[in-house]
């Protein structure tokens, strides 16, 4: 199979490639430059030779959010979007398959929501989620659509795991105010199966949720962080002062989301990693048991 990916040399596009080409399929990475206006028919071109087109371009989250910026994010997202359905529709041989990013920040930080609720929460990420997704669904009824809603990705190679070990095994770990705010996650070994099991499973379609089926919250991932890493201390960081030092940003930490993978388990999936127990067990590279 042939693929086309924007946003391949990210932190999972790039670990998403290496997986497809391991699996014997071809993938053409788009660049930048292929979203420049003058840049329509290469783009299109590009899109023509795929069977399957996945959409992983945004800006990093990770940054401070001016203004500027936070149009960056919007932009980055539903501009390229906007540009590759613009492309698929454009062709009279369209690839069989359109998958595109979005987050479980598009849900409330209260309740649980499956793939098929139409709930959106109130701020900016739900906002940047739900225009992202409109684009998403311009696509030719002709093509297969599945809209992959992500939560945090667990890695020891990349995503924001990496830099939390360090601070944890260095005494500095913390939970975020009480710590009750849910915490949706995934590990990336998970996410790769996911989008494999996407690729091949014609029923699947529309919004997904790829989620670890366990619900916890920043206090309990916390707390089984600290032990796995080996620190004697979890201090507890007032939500406020996380206001003061990130801005808007902060919501990233002290709100979360509880999303529920209900179509990938109706549709025989099977989680590698479906307890966050293990999960960390296995990012420290230490045995595990649940309490």
């Amino acid at each position: 199979m042939d693929f086309v990916i924007s946003g391949a040399s990210g932190f999972i596009g790039s670990a998403l490639s290496r997986r497809i080409a391991e699996m014997g399929g071809r993938v053409t990475p788009l660049e930048r430059s292929d979203f420049l206006p003058e840049n329509e028919t290469a783009l299109a071109a590009k899109i023509a030779a795929a069977d399957v087109v996945v959409n992983l371009a945004g800006a990093n989250l990770n940054a401070r959010w001016t203004p500027q910026y936070k149009r960056e994010i919007l932009s980055s997202r539903v501009e390229t979007t906007r540009r590759m359905v613009e492309a698929v529709n454009s062709l009279s041989r369209k690839p069989a398959l359109f998958v595109s990013a979005s987050a479980v920040g598009i849900y409330p930080s209260e309740g649980c929501f499956r793939d098929s609720s139409p709930t959106r929460g109130d701020g900016f990420l739900p906002y940047v989620c739900s225009k992202w997704e409109g684009e998403a669904a311009k696509v030719s009824p002709d093509v297969r659509l599945v809209i992959t809603r992500m939560a945090p990705v667990l890695s020891r190679t990349g995503g924001f795991f990496p830099r939390m070990r360090e601070l944890f095994g260095k005494g500095l770990g913390a939970r975020i105010g009480n710590g009750r705010q849910y915490f949706s996650w995934i590990m990336l070994e998970d996410l790769l199966r996911i989008y494999c099991w996407i690729f091949t499973n014609e029923k699947i379609c529309g919004r997904v949720n790829c989620v670890a089926p366990q619900i916890t919250d920043n206090r309990t991932f916390s707390r089984q962080l600290s032990r796995e890493a080996g620190a004697s201390v979890l201090w507890i960081v007032p939500k406020c002062a996380l206001r003061l030092l990130l801005g808007e940003r902060a919501v990233l930490f002290t709100e979360g989301q509880c999303a529920l993978p209900q179509l990938l388990e109706e549709s025989g999936f099977r989680f590698a990693y479906p307890h966050i127990y293990e999960a960390v067990a296995d990012l420290c590279k230490r045995d595990y048991a649940i309490e």
